[in-house]
């Protein structure tokens, strides 16, 4: 039959690319060597088979053999009849196989002389669809830092395992020093996670915890523990980009509760942040969200300052920042434009992130700007269908192009107790000073911290909404910024 197929097969009108020939060839033979080796395991089993026979019936015959001995053969017989039967059954295998190959052969043999445009589009989604494959295939990764507050990570990692889907990421703990209490906790994970989602979780420990330097650092109980924290960074982060050569990863402290839509946030926006040099990072956490001054759930901006608290980096970034990772104060370093180089990040207008942590290093004025600030904020509780976000509105010259839009159209104010005189409008309210930015954005329930930039800030403009109205806390040289602008897209567009 194989061969009657193969001089059907090269009398036939099928056209082939020469690419193609070998391999049809090959598979051909393949079903020529299965169907020789099949009629040779029948011979051979029909001849053992016939063998055993006569043995049985000369056993029978000439001396009443031990019962044993004939159910032996019986079984023997039995087993190479249940081989006879397997190698038919995959004798059909391959000839659906080879049915389902000429089929496609023939299909594409329609498909070339109807359009050979058409296929072309065929090989480009193609690509475009194993493009994507590999994307999902890669997993991300999930770094979770620790100290010694269990009870904290239990609550973090509750909210992790209730979202995280099931396939394409990496969790990671990673712990710095032995606290005994805190490794319980990671192994009580550990084997959760195992139970219920037939995933593991890996842990990793930083057990070697210098002294900070005294030559680099004036050292006290704060400094000496945003040293370690600084440092422990460092390393969880080597292990994750070094050690397991992630792309991404997503760095939650053991003190974040975060949404439901938080992971598909991330998925959504990663490219951006892999394929866009003006890009530095991806965070779910925006300072300002907080009821009353934010509204759109589908909204998302980019930012000058680097929120932190859950947030993506990659290893590309990792990379460049790795080999000047500061001593302490890991997060106002990144914020500092030595670092950014006028890279911005993307943040979401409602948080997908948001802070329990009350104790902490940060202990002292951290717990008075907790009870200002942190402990007042929102996060987004109805999940987004991310995948449909048209991710090219943050495009940084389409982005650029709203932006101008937006404060060249709204309406000067002199005074914040002139909102409340408005309902639906766009408002600019101007400061001219660092003091003045902070005497307004307090009463306004604003952020009025101030590091590098203002928090949440766009060339150092705070956007929020009050009373109906989106409103526009600028500086006073927002013009000549706007001008600046227009003349980099302009020159773009050339």
């Amino acid at each position: 039959k194989c061969l009657c197929l193969w001089q059907i097969f090269l009398s036939s009108d099928i056209i082939l690319p020469r690419k193609l020939l070998p391999a049809a060839q090959q598979i051909l033979g393949v079903l020529m060597r299965a169907s020789v080796a099949l009629i040779s395991v029948t011979i051979a089993v029909l001849l053992l088979y016939l063998l055993n026979v006569t043995q049985i019936q000369k056993i029978l015959g000439e001396s009443n053999c031990d019962q044993d001995k004939v159910l032996h053969l019986e079984r023997k017989v039995l087993q190479q009849m249940r081989l006879l039967n397997e190698a038919e059954q995959r004798a059909k295998t391959l000839q659906h196989i080879k049915d389902d190959i000429l089929t496609e052969l023939e299909q594409y043999r329609e498909a070339t002389i109807q359009d050979a445009g058409t296929l072309g589009h065929v090989n480009q989604t193609r690509a475009k669809l194993a493009s994507r494959l590999w994307q999902v295939q890669t997993p991300i990764g999930v770094l979770v830092l620790t100290y010694k507050r269990p009870h904290y990570l239990h609550k973090t990692m509750e909210y992790i395992f209730e979202y995280l889907p099931p396939d394409n990421y990496v969790v990671v703990i990673s712990q710095d020093g032995d606290h005994n209490e805190t490794k319980v906790k990671i192994d009580e994970w550990r084997q959760k996670s195992r139970r219920m989602f037939s995933r593991d979780i890996l842990h990793i420990q930083r057990l070697d915890r210098p002294d900070p330097p005294l030559e680099d650092l004036r050292v006290n109980k704060q400094t000496e523990s945003y040293f370690q924290i600084s440092q422990h960074y460092k390393f969880a982060l080597s292990y994750m980009f070094d050690t397991l050569q992630l792309r991404s990863v997503i760095i939650i402290e053991d003190d974040i509760e975060i949404s439901p839509d938080f992971f598909s946030y991330f998925e959504r926006f990663q490219p951006l942040l892999l394929n866009d040099p003006t890009v530095y990072c991806i965070s779910a956490f925006h300072d300002n969200s907080r009821q009353g001054l934010v509204e759109d759930q589908n909204a998302v901006v980019r930012s000058h300052f680097f929120p932190g608290l859950g947030w993506m980096i990659s290893r590309v970034l990792w990379a460049e920042l790795a080999p000047k990772w500061p001593l302490a104060y890991w997060d106002d370093w990144m914020r500092d434009n030595a670092q950014r180089l006028g890279r911005d990040c993307i943040r979401p207008e409602v948080s997908r992130s948001i802070t329990f942590g009350v104790e902490g290093a940060s202990s002292g004025s951290h717990s008075t700007y907790y009870d200002m600030f942190w402990n007042k904020m929102i996060k987004n509780r109805d999940p987004v269908d991310w995948a449909a976000y048209p991710i090219e509105k943050l495009d940084r010259d389409e982005f650029d192009r709203r932006f101008i839009e937006r404060v060249r159209s709204a309406l000067l104010i002199s005074s914040s107790k002139d909102i409340v005189n408005y309902q639906g409008k766009v408002l600019l309210l101007m400061y001219a000073t660092r003091d003045e930015f902070e005497n307004l954005a307090l009463p306004l329930g604003l952020v009025h911290e101030w590091t590098h930039q203002p928090r949440a800030s766009y060339y150092d403009t705070v956007e929020f909404r009050r009373n109906g109205n989106w409103v526009i806390l600028a500086p006073g040289n927002i013009e000549s910024t706007l001008l600046d602008l227009e003349r980099r897209l302009k020159k773009a567009t050339k």
